[in-house]
């Protein structure tokens, strides 16, 4: 298990990098109201020039395959990177937390 980062890249502006977050979010967690940790723990932040950054704390091949997922929803260039140190780090915690 390790943090990553989804860049997902080309945005006109930072309104339509932060509409893209609920379908990608729907994604993620089909039912919101669930009652268990969600599978993969996530997070969004903006980056430079409109980029959207969805952190994710996964498997390498859970988050390569997610990559093409969000790749295909949005229409967008995606690129997985490894986190940046200090990003998402309470992903990690998260997930510690809610599967011990």
């Amino acid at each position: 298990m390790m943090l990553y980062e989804i860049h997902i890249q080309n945005f006109p502006d930072t309104e339509s990098a932060l509409a893209t977050q609920a379908p990608i979010a729907h994604t993620l967690c089909p039912d919101p109201d669930h009652n268990t940790p969600c599978e993969i723990p996530w997070s969004f932040t903006l980056g430079d020039d409109n980029n959207l950054i969805l952190g994710i704390y996964t498997t390498p091949a859970k988050a390569t395959a997610l990559t093409e997922t969000i790749a295909t929803l949005t229409h967008h260039p995606t690129a997985l990177h490894q986190a940046t140190p200090g990003h998402f780090n309470e992903l990690e915690t998260q997930y510690r937390i809610e599967h011990p």
